[in-house]
């Protein structure tokens, strides 16, 4: 007997209607899996920092090295171009970005260099010449010339300075969670400070 034939009786189309229903159960089984995964992806959001040419990545918990080199550049330039009118505003600025359990500590650095600033009149200017992301210590090192210039010339001085800096990511948004500086080039495996 021919299949087509088969079909057309009644054993066949009885067979044909058990396929069917299994069929039916594991299309919806898939179904509702592609369902489910699809409303648990989570949202990758592509980038490209500003000051640097690399596409980027963020997800909600991390972010590619070039976002945290990114955002590193910026605290360390923030941090080392200040004049006495410029120390509040900086200081505030970076406020926003530290994370939570660092706050306290940061913040009060940050005030401290500001006050500094303003009682001896003086402004601080910042070249980064390296920037780049430690993976194992996972800190963005900023080096480049550093100067303090005085309201007379004589207090001028130059050197060369550091900042190790922690960047966190937490829900898509950046947090600023350790920071360390130090005169000299980057020293890899330095303690906090």
């Amino acid at each position: 007997m021919k299949r087509a034939d088969y079909l057309n009786t009644h054993e066949g189309l009885l067979l044909e209607r058990k396929y069917s229903r299994l069929a039916i159960v594991i299309l919806a089984a898939a179904l509702v899996l592609a369902l489910s995964l699809a409303a648990s992806k989570r949202e990758t959001v592509v980038m490209v920092p500003s000051g640097l040419s690399a596409t980027g990545q963020i997800d909600p918990d991390s972010a590619s090295a070039s976002i945290k080199e990114a955002w590193g550049a910026y605290v360390a330039s923030s941090l080392g171009n200040v004049t006495p009118t410029t120390a509040d505003f900086v200081s505030k600025q970076l406020g926003s970005v530290i994370a939570p359990r660092s706050y306290n500590k940061l913040n009060e650095a940050i005030s401290k260099q500001a006050d500094l600033i303003k009682t001896q009149h003086v402004s601080v200017q910042f070249s980064p010449n390296a920037v780049f992301y430690d993976a194992p210590s996972d800190r963005v090192i900023v080096s480049g010339e550093y100067r303090v210039l005085g309201v007379r010339s004589e207090n001028n001085s130059s050197s060369v300075r550091t900042y190790e800096i922690g960047v966190a990511i937490r829900n898509y948004h950046v947090a600023i969670t350790s920071l360390m500086v130090y005169e000299g080039a980057w020293k890899p495996n330095k303690q906090d400070s």
